[in-house]
C-alpha cells in the first residue's frame, strides 16, 4: 500500500508542477504577443505605475506640442492679414500726401475714390479673416 500511496503523492507533485508552468508559460506568452514586458500591475506593481504614469506624460507633452503647431499656425495666419493692411494703410498714406500736394479737384476726386476701395477692402479683410 505504501507503494500506491507514494505514487498519488508523485501525482499530486507533478500535477503542481505541470500548473505553474502553464501559468508561467500563460504570462510569457502575454508579454511576447503584448511585446510588453509589463501584462498587468500584478507582475510588477511598482513599475507598472511608473510606466503608465510615463505614458501619461507622453500623452500630456504630444497634446502640449499640438497646441503650439496650432497656436504657430494662427500666427502665421494673423500675420499674413496684418502684412497686407500695411501694405494697405501705406498706399493710403501715400494718396493722402499727393493729395495735400494736389491743386486740381479731379485728382483729389480720383484719389478719394482709391482711398475708399482700400479702405473698403480693410473692412473686408479684418470681418473675413479668420483661423479654421
Amino acid at each position: 500500500m505504501t507503494y500506491i500511496s507514494s505514487l498519488n503523492s508523485s501525482t499530486i507533485m507533478a500535477r503542481a508542477s505541470l500548473a505553474q508552468s502553464t501559468d508561467q508559460t500563460a504570462i510569457a506568452m502575454e508579454r511576447l504577443s503584448t511585446g510588453i514586458a509589463l501584462g498587468s500591475a500584478k507582475d510588477d506593481p511598482s513599475a507598472f505605475y511608473a510606466g503608465s504614469t510615463l505614458g501619461a506624460q507622453i500623452s500630456w507633452e504630444a497634446q502640449a506640442v499640438q497646441n503650439i503647431s496650432d497656436a504657430s499656425s494662427l500666427m502665421n495666419a494673423a500675420d499674413g492679414a496684418i502684412e497686407q493692411v500695411k501694405t494697405m494703410l501705406q498706399r493710403i498714406r501715400t494718396l493722402a500726401m499727393q493729395a495735400a500736394n494736389s491743386t486740381a479737384e479731379m485728382d483729389r476726386s480720383a484719389l478719394q475714390a482709391e482711398v475708399d476701395q482700400l479702405t473698403t477692402e480693410i473692412d473686408r479683410l479684418t470681418n473675413s479673416s479668420m483661423y479654421i
